[in-house]
């Protein structure tokens, strides 16, 4: 936890001091992504007895990019569909959780060619669970119906971003996502359990500056 405060005051002075310049709207991006997600446990042997291994599924997003020089800041509202699958005494178990989040980012062009660019970056989101449910074996609980996950998150996520600019209007990017919740998805304050995932997206963006 202390490593992700630590990250937060990191992020928190780049977005002051990305302020402190001119910030212009940019592009207007659309994302999807695969993810690649599974549990993680303050207590690694609960994971391990649990036999927690990885769900595949997807992200669907729109961002808005400001730039100014190197700096980005890049408000992005994203659907996901995350969770974990596990198999206990030959029963299937399987974790499916849909959030729609408001995150914002902060990107560094560390290269920045004229049709090329790299840029790590970071942010940090409020998630809403619109669903989820868990399946043990043939039987589906609901959170609606029994109320055993906690509805709002907390992320943050370590980006890795490539872009490609394809003509003066359009511009193509990949992706990588590392993310982790903040707060515990069970209701149950016994155990602390975070939803953990990666993230391989592509992005397709309409610069709305076509002089650069």
């Amino acid at each position: 936890m202390k490593y992700l405060i630590s990250a937060l005051a990191f992020f928190l002075i780049s977005i002051s001091g990305t302020y402190a310049q001119k910030l212009d709207l940019d592009k207007i991006s659309f994302f999807g992504g695969l993810n690649f997600s599974s549990f993680i446990y303050d207590n690694t042997q609960v994971s391990f007895n649990n036999n927690i291994d990885y769900k595949t599924d997807a992200s669907l997003g729109l961002n808005f990019e400001f730039l100014s020089k190197r700096h980005v800041l890049r408000p992005e509202l994203l659907y996901k569909r995350i969770g974990a699958v596990s198999t206990n005494n030959n029963i299937k178990l399987k974790w499916s959780l849909s959030y729609l989040e408001l995150n914002i980012a902060y990107l560094f062009k560390v290269l920045n060619a004229e049709k090329f660019s790299i840029s790590p970056g970071l942010s940090y989101g409020v998630a809403y669970m619109i669903d989820g449910t868990q399946d043990i074996g043939q039987v589906r609980y609901s959170a609606d119906d029994d109320n055993f996950l906690n509805r709002l998150d907390l992320t943050g996520n370590f980006l890795l971003n490539f872009n490609f600019k394809i003509t003066k209007s359009i511009n193509m990017f990949l992706e990588y996502r590392f993310g982790i919740s903040l707060l515990n998805l069970e209701k149950d304050d016994d155990q602390i359990t975070r939803n953990m995932y990666h993230t391989l997206g592509f992005g397709l963006g309409i610069s709305l500056d076509q002089n650069k």
